[in-house]
């Protein structure tokens, strides 16, 4: 009956067993059925509770800087530059953690820690404070990312590990969408104090449903197994090329979910506020619906889904260069969507063994650090050209960055072939 339910999530749920000192580690027979639902169920639960929180931020932080506060552009722009500083730092960081210290022990200290800096921020009111507060959140989001990774691949078999992490993504992707959502009616009937109190709440409870979750009692033994596995030396050729795939699907979200709303708004195209939330929400549910079902499809032809995902991409941004209505912006916001879903969870299941067991949470920290250069380099480029050279030339610079990816990644493959 659950076999099915297994496949989908059994990184939740692995039991594991020493038989004898030195023996070695296998996985427990005796797992039942219901153990498989309440891991799964559990962990999801955890995931979307989190996610939902810091999508209420993503939109309430903006909307405060610029309503209550009344910080300058400048100030605006800096204070999420920090932001992105603080993923991009503490990443790595967590990643090595997670080879060391449990999940069951992280994922709560980051909910708590998380929902103690979106107090703070509510409280905060100069230029410094909110940007020292807003890089600790940024390291806590990242530490959080992290760690849901950590748990969707924990104990899955590699040919596996792209549908567990397309299955992850979906729901983020969903509790974006209600996050933003419910960030906007918090922000309209109760004000910003309130909707961080909000957002705070969630975030300090999300790690409850894990209490029941099996992996609360199989963590440590789930380090023990890893440790029993010998490192590898790390693939430098593969280890490059998974980073530039990892930055070139970042651009291409980062745009799509920021500064195309931008060129939205603006003649000649002139949407309207619900053109645009349309557009987003066309694009968080191509990823929500595309992500898992090419990660459980593709993973045994990883490379061939990886290079359709990276031309579907230059196909998306390249057909903005005529869009002059709402309607090709949703046909771009759905093709970028399903070219996110074949690069990320396909590229990172492959990225994360790499190192071998013992360091995959430290790979899966670098990969996050490869994303967070993507979400940097994405909005500046498009930026920049957007205003000294035209709409047209910020769409082809995303073309080209898929294209510089595309590019690396077929010689990186060639090399390799002809090296083996």
């Amino acid at each position: 009956m659950n076999n099915g339910c297994l496949e989908l999530y059994n990184s939740f749920t692995e039991v594991v067993r020493l038989e004898k000192p030195g023996a070695g580690i296998e996985a427990d027979d005796a797992a039942t059925d219901m153990k498989v639902v309440i891991g799964s169920v559990s962990a999801l639960v955890a995931s979307f509770t989190y996610q939902f929180a810091g999508a209420m931020f993503t939109l309430l932080a903006p909307l405060y800087f610029v309503i209550g506060l009344h910080l300058s552009p400048t100030e605006i722009g800096i204070e999420f530059t920090v932001l992105g500083l603080g993923t991009l730092i503490f990443e790595p960081l967590w990643g090595i953690l997670t080879d060391r210290v449990p999940n069951s022990v992280l994922r709560p200290t980051i909910a708590v820690s998380s929902s103690a800096a979106f107090v703070a921020l509510a409280s905060s009111r100069s230029f410094l404070t909110i940007a020292g507060v807003v890089l600790a959140i940024g390291g806590l989001v990242a530490g959080m990312a992290v760690v849901q990774r950590s748990e969707a691949t924990k104990g899955v078999e590699g040919h596996r590990r792209g549908g567990t992490l397309g299955v992850l993504g979906s729901v983020v992707s969903a509790s974006r969408i209600a996050g933003i959502l419910a960030g906007g009616f918090v922000f309209s009937e109760l004000g910003f104090v309130l909707g961080f109190y909000i957002a705070a709440t969630l975030a300090a409870v999300s790690s409850l449903p894990m209490l029941v979750s099996p992996l609360r009692q199989t963590d440590n033994l789930m380090k023990a197994k890893e440790k029993l596995d010998d490192r590898r030396p790390l693939p430098k050729l593969k280890v490059l090329s998974g980073s530039a795939i990892a930055i070139g699907a970042f651009v291409g979200q980062t745009v799509m979910t920021s500064l195309i709303v931008i060129v939205m708004a603006r003649s000649p195209v002139s949407a309207t506020p619900l053109e645009i939330a349309a557009m987003l929400a066309t694009y968080n549910l191509s990823v929500m619906i595309f992500q898992p079902i090419i990660g459980f499809v593709g993973m045994r032809r990883a490379d061939s889904w990886i290079a359709a995902g990276l031309c579907v991409g230059m196909v998306a941004y390249a057909t903005l260069v005529f869009a002059r209505s709402p309607m090709l912006f949703y046909v771009s916001a759905l093709t970028g969507g399903l070219a996110f879903s074949a690069l990320t969870p396909l590229n990172l299941a492959s990225f994360i063994s790499l190192g071998g067991k013992s360091r995959e949470g430290t790979m899966i920290g670098a990969y996050g650090a490869a994303e967070d250069v993507g979400v940097t380099i994405g909005p500046f480029v498009f930026g920049f050209l957007l205003g000294s050279a035209g709409v047209t030339s910020a769409y082809l610079s995303v073309v080209a960055i898929y294209a510089i990816v595309f590019a690396f990644f077929v010689c990186s493959r060639l090399l390799r072939s002809s090296n083996s």
